[in-house]
């Protein structure tokens, strides 16, 4: 009986595991939903002419730490919230491109669901977050605080 119970117990796991990854970098529900970009998507996108976007929603105490060159420093509750308010006050229209950001790209991954979601469609994800785009050798600036 030992090992029916066992098996029951790893059985459980094994589904709440498969559940928690929809909604992640790789789970099953997110084919063909989010697109992820890498940093050197990203750049080529910001060396480009067409209006881009960046909205970085790390803490304000990260984002002040470094952040990419001309993002705008989002806030993720309000995002969630209010979506179409809160980027309409940042400037940003549902036609243009948006590339969110954090640390390791999972908070930004988030919202960008959620903006999909609202009837956003240029949305992508930094994946790797700023924390890829430094190791792709691309820079962070300190301070500078926008909003």
């Amino acid at each position: 009986m030992p090992i029916l119970k066992n098996l029951g117990a790893m059985l459980v796991l094994a589904f709440v595991l498969s559940i928690g990854s929809v909604g992640w970098p790789g789970g099953e529900g997110n084919v063909g939903q989010v697109k992820e970009i890498s940093a050197r998507q990203l750049f080529d996108m910001m060396s480009s002419s067409t209006y881009l976007a960046i909205v970085d929603i790390s803490t304000p105490g990260e984002y002040d730490e470094g952040h990419i060159k001309g993002s705008l420093m989002g806030d993720m509750g309000l995002i969630r919230a209010r979506p179409e308010q809160y980027l309409d006050s940042l400037g940003i229209k549902k036609s243009d491109t948006i590339v969110l950001t954090c640390e390791t790209g999972r908070k930004s991954y988030r919202v960008a669901a959620i903006l999909l979601r609202t009837g956003y469609q240029n949305v992508y994800n930094l994946a790797g977050g700023k924390i890829d785009w430094a190791r792709s050798g691309y820079d962070l600036v300190a301070g500078d605080r926008k909003k």
